[in-house]
């Protein structure tokens, strides 16, 4: 999916449910590293957004890998938190 695709669904004032995470670890990372979240949404098929994501080292190595499906709710996030601060 595109960035920009990406930018639209975060600006959109949707309420996403998490309908499942398969999560695979594939070594145990050290503790004296630092580490960050890449994630990228895969496509869209109906109200389900399919998307992966990778817990990676600083040199890109991959610790963890999941995917996940995401669903958009019948309800607005501000209908179910309120307006934004």
């Amino acid at each position: 999916m595109p960035v920009a695709m990406q930018r639209e669904l975060l600006e959109l004032d949707q309420f996403f449910l998490l309908g499942s995470l398969d999560v695979r670890c594939l070594r145990v990372p050290p503790l004296d590293c630092g580490y960050r979240v890449a994630a990228k949404a895969l496509r869209r098929d109906g109200r389900k957004f399919y998307g992966l994501s990778a817990l990676v080292d600083d040199a890109g190595t991959p610790y963890a890998m999941a995917e996940s499906t995401w669903i958009i709710a019948g309800v607005s996030r501000t209908a179910a938190f309120g307006a934004r601060a």
